[in-house]
């Protein structure tokens, strides 16, 4: 994303995830803070770390979109 000109905000993790920094990202929360977070911010990009996760990001991407973020491609 750094690379892409994106300043990233914050990173936030699954439920089973450890919540910590990534790449020197500092956490803002877990997928049920979603909505809560919604008023500060606005844009949204989807990531997951494996090959498997292309379910996982429709479905990321289905919620981010009915809270409002717009979603950026890096």
């Amino acid at each position: 994303m750094q690379a892409a000109g994106l300043v990233p905000a914050g990173v936030i993790h699954g439920p089973r995830c450890d919540f910590a920094a990534e790449a020197g990202v500092p956490p803002l929360g877990r997928d049920a803070d979603l909505a809560r977070l919604r008023p500060d911010f606005s844009r949204a990009v989807v990531t997951a770390p494996h090959k498997q996760a292309a379910k996982l990001r429709r479905l990321l991407h289905d919620a981010l979109r009915e809270l409002g973020f717009t979603l950026v491609s890096a």
